[in-house]
């Protein structure tokens, strides 16, 4: 992972134990989903583990020596299920360990601790950050255009496309008056009072 051993023991000390990790997630969870969620990052790599001592069992006494533990060797979450990595820290992965040269052996990790960071969303154990609540759209408090203004705009449109729709007509004078709400019913008696009632009409080409 890039990290010398001593880059890892300053880090180290600041990591949380696995019994720690278990406790920052949401007390709601049962400990069948803590185990399951804490396990697919750590695969994933999501999650970085490290220890300050390891054994093999090619060796005959453990390496005191800090090590990141590499993603690849929790693809058997059945390390998991031993009730000393939630206790104490310590795991076995058999048959797992690559010392190359296709030579594959068991290795024991001790005093595993893990990134904190992945934890820090649930705040010391409790239920992950609510969504921010939808935002209510606030109701447009704009002013309606004078109504002589608007019947100005209504006259000089309609001399030069008279079979407009009304919608259409409506969508030009939002455009024509931003800073105004253009209200569909008043707009409706406006244009129906200079031209009349009519049937619907097309929207121009331009």
């Amino acid at each position: 992972m890039g990290e010398d051993s001593d880059s890892i023991a300053q880090l180290y000390p600041t990591w949380c134990t696995p019994a720690d990790a278990l406790s920052r997630l949401p007390q709601s969870w049962d400990y069948k989903t803590k185990v399951r969620w804490i396990a697919e990052r750590l695969t994933g790599g999501l999650i970085r583990a490290a220890s300050p001592a390891h054994l093999l069992k090619t060796q005959n006494e453990a390496t005191r020596e800090f090590r990141f533990i590499l993603p690849i060797y929790w693809k058997d979450w059945a390390c998991l299920a031993d009730s000393d990595f939630w206790a104490a820290g310590d795991v076995t992965f058999y048959n797992a360990i690559r010392m190359g040269f296709g030579v594959v052996t068991t290795g024991t990790f001790y005093s595993v601790r893990l990134d904190p960071a992945p934890f820090a969303e649930f705040d010391g154990g409790g239920e992950p950050p609510a969504k921010p609540a939808a935002q209510v759209p606030k109701a447009d408090e704009r002013k309606p255009p004078a109504s002589a203004e608007l019947k100005r705009f209504c006259r000089a449109v309609l001399s030069e496309w008279p079979d407009a729709s009304e919608d259409w007509l409506r969508e030009k004078a939002v455009l024509f008056f931003p800073d105004n709400r253009i209200r569909r019913d008043p707009f409706r008696e406006i244009l129906r009072e200079i031209r009349g009632p009519v049937k619907r009409g097309k929207k121009p080409n331009s």
